[in-house]
């Protein structure tokens, strides 16, 4: 698609309605007009990304204090069908009634910043990839699973080690009751205890560890349905604009919905209400029959300590012995069960893991190929390299922030971390407890290495895990007879390295404020207009220049004179490039005037 028309509501260019085609649309005119403020403005009503932080929000900044209170709206076409885009200062997103295209937009500066800036590059390098949506999302997908499964994985270990120190008991439990249940036959035996006394006995202690297990599960029951029922209170309601008719069309389908999920949440919420009514009735039925048997266990104590002293003692004994049994019996259940949800999320984790390093893989060979393609049409004046998973900022942050309170130094450790090991491999060591596998990688002592496994399970892994590593893209220009990266190169050097590379972009629209600022006359006519002449004929390009070889040289399509009275700022013109006006246009403001062409020309001739 391409911007067929852009109309701005009051601001600096308050009235302007500009018409543009397809190709090489050029912007001209003197300085303070609003060139630059109109490249911005579109780039903020078509929510453009910038190559960096800084770029972005000072881009935003401009736009803003251009804009003032009014609106911008651009309309799109693809020769066919159009779409307007609507964006005003307040507005954090653009509207629109279609899915935006790409499009990237250039400021004067910003040219050299990707060139210096690491995630610039890469940045540069994947506006040519075609699928880097697609990837993203994936991506996207994966590193949130991989951060879920992380966090469910800390709590399962967390819960498991606690269960653990509980069933320590277990075994001193089970020899205990053993013991003293021993000791209860021989002193029934001595008495001679009827044996329905014993039958009645042996019922109702185990009657009343049933019961009590009974009990904690409705217990634990209870608060979790109490817990359920304070968050569904807590849910915000679906707002009234859309489970009231409104009459907006568009809205119909949204508000459908929203009414059948108010209608859900409602019926869950009476639901959870009936689960905690039919909990508290469990409760008081329990509740009635413990006390009941309690009551019944009361009483043959006190017919067996009629018969013998001790045997009251002994019975209780082994009651409290079997229901702490049980409960241990209970707490091995969930002991395995967790383990069995345990086992079970690290094997997804660990597919997520391999589905990732396979997309990684994809994405390496698809900038190898993009590489290669621009080595073979700018070569071998300019070289691109990639160097795989080169960029691991991301991944150093998030161990820096998990070593941060522990006293280790992480602004040391994290990029040893990070060069020696993959996220997925410190997480692992961590997990498991493999204090020598951190140490070898950090070149650490054991003990300092059992802290970062201790410092990593208390403050969480899940940002580690799922932390992005990005290739590193390197651009060389060759100067002389050996090539050049671009830390090393003056500026126009590396505008030099860019915008040829920029040039070559098949689809997006691509706007560029004043790319000469930092180039000579020759390279713009040996480089830049043979590349814009290729370009403009699948896509749409919007250059503001002072120089007249890119719109006279390189063909454009339509040209743009833009004018000021010194409080605001307006087109003059707007028409093709053969058009006598435009012609006039072009020699007056780039080229000084007819004298100094026909001057310079008199000079050039002689």
């Amino acid at each position: 698609m391409y911007v067929k028309r852009v109309q701005i509501d009051e601001g600096f260019l308050d009235g302007l309605d500009l018409a543009l085609q397809p190709g090489l649309n050029v912007l001209f005119g003197p300085r303070g007009v609003g060139k630059t403020s109109l490249i911005q403005l579109l780039r903020f009503c078509l929510g453009a990304s910038a190559h960096s932080e800084d770029v972005a929000a000072a881009a935003r900044a401009h736009a803003l204090a251009i804009l003032g209170e009014g609106e911008i709206t651009v309309t799109l076409s693809d020769g066919t069908s159009d779409m307007v885009v609507s964006r005003t200062a307040e507005e954090d997103l653009p509207r629109s009634d279609g899915p935006i295209p790409s499009v990237t937009v250039l400021g004067p500066n910003e040219i050299e910043t990707i060139s210096l800036s690491p995630v610039g590059r890469l940045r540069l390098l994947d506006t040519l990839w075609s699928d880097r949506d697609g990837y993203r999302r994936r991506e996207a997908q994966i590193r949130a699973a991989i951060r879920g499964h992380t966090e469910r994985i800390g709590s399962l270990a967390s819960e498991i080690a606690a269960l653990d120190a509980e069933l320590l008991i277990r075994d001193g439990a089970l020899a205990s009751l053993a013991a003293e249940r021993t000791a209860q036959e021989e002193l029934l035996g001595r008495i001679a205890a009827t044996a329905s006394d014993r039958e009645a006995l042996t019922r109702l202690v185990a009657q009343s560890s049933a019961l009590a297990a009974e009990g904690d599960a409705i217990s634990r029951a209870a608060a979790a349905i109490t817990r359920l029922a304070e968050g569904l209170a807590d849910l915000p309601s679906i707002p009234d604009e859309l489970t009231e008719t409104s009459g907006f069309v568009r809205l119909g389908p949204a508000t459908q919905r929203a009414v059948r999920v108010s209608q859900l949440l409602g019926r869950l919420r009476s639901e959870v209400a009936a689960l905690d009514a039919d909990l508290r009735t469990a409760g008081q039925q329990h509740s009635s029959v413990r006390l009941e048997a309690e009551q019944s266990a009361r009483d043959l104590r006190r017919r067996l300590d009629a018969l013998e002293e001790g045997a009251g003692s002994s019975a209780q004994r082994i009651a409290k012995l079997q229901q702490d049994v049980d409960r241990l019996a209970d707490i091995a259940s969930r002991r395995q069960k967790r383990a069995a949800e345990f086992s079970r999320i690290v094997r997804q984790r660990g597919e997520l893991f391999d589905e990732w390093d396979h997309l990684r893989q994809q994405r390496l060979e698809q900038r190898r190929g993009i590489a290669e393609h621009l080595n073979g049409e700018l070569g071998p004046a300019i070289q691109v390299d990639i160097r795989q998973s080169e960029i691991t900022t991301e991944y150093m942050n998030a161990v820096a922030n998990v070593l941060r309170g522990s006293g280790l130094h992480h602004g040391t450790l994290s990029p040893r971390l990070a060069e020696q090991m993959t996220p997925r491999e410190l997480v692992e060591a961590i997990e498991h407890g493999d204090v020598d596998a951190i140490a070898t990688a950090a070149g650490i002592q054991p003990t300092r290495a059992a802290r970062i496994i201790e410092q990593g399970r208390d403050n969480g892994i899940a940002e580690v895990a799922s932390a992005r590593i990005e290739d590193g893209v390197v651009l060389k220009l060759l100067d002389g007879r050996e090539y050049k990266e671009t830390p090393e190169l003056s500026t126009g050097q590396r505008c030099t390295i860019v915008l040829p590379i920029l040039l070559t972009m098949a689809s997006d629209l691509l706007i560029v404020d004043q790319p000469e600022d930092n180039l000579d006359n020759a390279f713009i006519a040996t480089t830049i207009v043979p590349s814009l002449i290729r370009r403009k004929i699948d896509s749409q390009l919007l250059f503001s220049t002072h120089n007249a070889n890119i719109p006279v040289l390189g063909g454009a399509d339509r040209v743009v004179l833009l004018g000021s009275d010194g409080k605001r700022g307006f087109v003059r013109l707007a028409s093709e490039l053969e058009d006598p006006r435009s012609v006039e246009a072009i020699v007056t403001v780039m080229e000084g005037g007819e004298d100094a062409f026909r001057s310079r020309a008199a000079f050039y001739g002689r």
